[in-house]
């Protein structure tokens, strides 16, 4: 279990490895863009928004690193044996409505994982 980026630099090196497809649905995340209310500069920040949701961004996250995006534009612009390689489908509905989506955990859960995750982090 990794992030995108990761098997894709390995792929990169010639590490022979490749997503699991379960069926069950593969785990599954989305994160987005917020712009806050008291943003001091929000017409600037719309535009970095505007940039990171388009088609030309996309593509880089899909081809680069192997994230999906949701601009299904992204997707047209990357070659389609680009995206078998990188075990991603054409329509990211296909991605997205095979997916599991966790929701938040109890917080004794939460405190049991951000403290395994600390001795993970401080090499054991």
């Amino acid at each position: 279990m990794t992030w995108n980026e990761t098997a894709v630099e390995l792929m990169a090196q010639g590490v022979p490895v490749k997503f699991a497809h379960p069926k069950e649905g593969a785990l599954t995340w989305v994160c987005g863009l917020v712009l806050h209310k008291d943003a001091p500069e929000p017409e600037r920040a719309h535009d970095l928004i505007d940039a990171l949701i388009g088609p030309e961004a996309g593509s880089y996250l899909i081809d680069e690193l192997g994230y999906g995006h949701s601009n299904a534009r992204s997707f047209e612009l990357v070659d389609e044996d680009r995206l078998t390689e990188l075990g991603l489908p054409r329509n990211p509905l296909d991605l997205l409505n095979k997916g599991v989506f966790v929701g938040p955990q109890p917080p004794e859960i939460t405190t049991k994982i951000n403290r395994d995750w600390e001795v993970v982090r401080a090499g054991f």
